[in-house]
Order: C-alpha cells, then structure tokens, then sequence
C-alpha cells in the first residue's frame, strides 16, 4: 500500500448557497489529484446525509466532471456516495488519489 499523504493538487470550497435562486445551504469540497482524478464532497441540504451532518462524495474527471467508475465497470464508482462519515470521505479520497 502507498502510504504518501493525500495531497490534491487544487482544492475549492464552494459555501452555499451561490446565488438568489440557490436554496441549499452547506458547503460543496473539490478536489483534483496529480492522477487526473478528482472528487467532489458535499455537505448541505440538497446533498445524501448533509441534513444529518453527513457528506455526499462524487467521484470525477479532470474538468470536475462526475464519472462513474475509472474505465472499469467493476469499479467501486457506480453512483455517488451517500451518508459519509469523514473519516470514510478521507478513505476514499485516498483511494482516489492512489489511483
């Protein structure tokens, strides 16, 4: 296992909500690696468990693109991911960045 630190190589902090018409309230983490790969956390509103406190991690692309899986259908990557705990959103984005 590579036990090298996540380090993203840009990561942005969306408070919300961003507009008049934006009616979730929370905060939206993205991240790219050096891979190519990035992930997009939330928690608000509008998110799976953010009422809860709970975060939603999608995985994605270079543009920040939601992506299913890696170029692999066997991938863990199916959906996005619902009712997180931070330290499962820590594990998967080390994951990510591993790949």
């Amino acid at each position: 296992m590579n036990n090298k630190a996540i380090l993203p190589m840009l990561q942005n902090t969306l408070i919300l909500p961003q507009s008049a018409q934006d009616d979730r309230i929370g905060t939206i983490k993205k991240y790219i690696f050096e891979n190519g790969y990035g992930a997009s956390v939330a928690c608000h509103t509008g998110s799976y468990g953010g009422d809860e406190g709970l975060y939603e991690l999608a995985l994605t692309d270079d543009d920040g693109d939601i992506i299913t899986s890696p170029n692999d259908p066997t991938s863990n990557w199916q959906d996005v991911k619902g009712y997180l705990t931070l330290s499962e959103v820590e594990a998967y984005l080390k994951e990510i960045s591993e790949y």
